[in-house]
């Protein structure tokens, strides 16, 4: 899964895990909008390597909820 390899990567990298799945779902969505943008219904990561490293569209997470101790 793309998604979760992105993550561990930029876990291992040391983000924090809020920036790291920031980083991951901006990446994510800019190679779901390039595949929609050549007419592709499959990600092509091989192609899209520069959006996955070094994504242009940001994307902002808040928290909705925080889970309690029990």
């Amino acid at each position: 899964d793309l998604l979760s390899g992105l993550f561990l990567a930029l876990l291992l990298e040391g983000l924090k895990p809020a920036e790291a799945l920031e980083k991951a779902t901006s990446s994510i969505f800019e190679a779901i909008s390039r595949a929609a943008q050549r007419g592709s219904d499959e990600l092509m990561p091989q192609a899209d390597t520069r959006s996955l490293v070094q994504p242009m569209s940001p994307v902002a997470m808040r928290t909705i909820a925080v889970a309690s101790a029990r």
